[in-house]
């Protein structure tokens, strides 16, 4: 019959997938609640899923929810150990919750896993120079730098640390 037809497309077409990519706009737009929702639809049909764990753990961050960020990024680890992405989401997290050891090792695997994502070099180099590690973090800083060189931000930064060293020029 034509009702069960319809429940038929739509259990063909909502899954995991469907759900991640509904969360993912709706975090886009700034609508975390409705995100949040679609992540857990997505858990509930795959409990294993790293793309949701991760997904949320990223919403979470632009939420300021760290703590929250933190456990859903460390799950998304744990199922997937070579995600870039959830190591420098979860640095993210970790810097929030003022835990700079762990956002350091994290960044540093995000660089490590993907040796031209600048924007890891960026956060590890600002982390560096914040922790007092200055060559370490001027060093990841100028390789974002060359590794973006039309984003000013990495000089920027750069041109912070080498000022705090009292090297204006």
């Amino acid at each position: 019959n034509r009702a069960d037809a319809i429940r038929q497309m739509h259990a063909a077409f909502v899954n995991e997938r469907s759900y991640l990519k509904a969360g993912g706009e709706n975090a886009f737009r700034g609508e975390y609640d409705l995100a949040e929702q679609a992540f857990q639809k997505a858990l509930e049909i795959n409990p294993q899923s790293a793309a949701a764990y991760e997904a949320w753990g990223v919403a979470l961050v632009h939420e300021k929810k760290f703590a929250e960020a933190a456990d859903r990024l460390s799950k998304a680890i744990e199922l997937q150990p070579k995600s870039k992405y959830a190591h420098y989401f979860l640095a993210q997290a970790m810097a929030g919750l003022r835990r700079t050891p762990e956002a350091i090792a994290h960044s540093r695997e995000a660089v490590r896993l993907d040796p031209a994502y600048a924007e890891a070099h960026m956060q590890l180099g600002t982390l560096l120079v914040d922790a007092r590690q200055l060559d370490d973090g001027k060093r990841h800083l100028a390789q974002a730098a060359r590794l973006e060189p039309r984003n000013p931000q990495p000089r920027v930064f750069l041109g912070a640390a080498l000022m705090r060293e009292d090297k204006p020029e």
